[in-house]
């Protein structure tokens, strides 16, 4: 089986990275900070990396949130009850309102 690999240049598409940026990443990962593909290659060499590992780190790395379950019916209630509780306070507001207005008192 032939082994492909990445250039920096491949990975600066792929990832649509900046060559800095991936100097960053490896610099990194080398320092055990991140899970970045390293370079197959030996330090001070052309960067090359494998395309397996690089694929497969993609794959992880963009693979969904787990889903949380929520129970949006009572979040809707406490919205809901949230929103009525306002607008009664609101009337009981204007209704005093009125009442000063008018000469009255509250």
């Amino acid at each position: 089986m032939e082994q492909r690999i990445y250039l920096i240049s491949d990975l600066v598409a792929l990832l649509r990275l900046s060559r800095s940026t991936i100097d960053r990443r490896t610099r990194e990962a080398r320092d055990g900070k991140t899970d970045f593909p390293l370079p197959i290659s030996a330090p001070g060499q052309r960067l090359l990396w494998d395309a397996r590992a690089v694929e497969q780190w993609l794959a992880v790395r963009n693979k969904p949130p787990p889903q949380v379950d929520v129970l949006p019916a009572k979040s809707d209630k406490r919205k809901s009850r949230d929103f009525a509780e306002r607008q009664e306070r609101a009337q009981r507001a204007l209704e005093r309102h009125r009442l000063n207005r008018k000469g009255g008192t509250s």
